[in-house]
């Protein structure tokens, strides 16, 4: 028996989470690229800013359920909290501000 956990649920949560804030950036791309539709293009990138959100509070959750993690606690909660942090004040909302929906 080692010591590390076998669970590899974080490691999934920062992947879903990292792929959340690069699709979004491909989605403000196209916003940028072409400014026609943009109500459905900005639905899209608040879409994948719920899901970024429920991402960041399932890491949060199993952090809370964990007895042990693969890294320590703070660190995977900076993690979380970084990749959060880098969706939301990216320049997405400055960009998005006067298209709010």
């Amino acid at each position: 028996m080692g010591l590390l956990p076998k669970d590899k649920i974080f490691f999934e949560l920062f992947i879903n989470s990292a792929n959340k804030v690069s699709e979004s950036a491909v989605s403000l791309k196209k916003i940028v690229e072409d400014i026609t539709d943009v109500e459905n293009k900005v639905k899209k990138i608040k879409e994948i800013e719920e899901e970024c959100d429920k991402n960041t509070h399932e890491i949060f959750t199993q952090l809370n359920k964990s007895f042990v993690t693969p890294l320590d606690r703070e660190d995977i909660y900076q993690i979380a909290k970084e990749l959060d942090l880098n969706f939301n004040n990216n320049s997405f909302n400055i960009i998005l501000k006067p298209f709010e929906i």
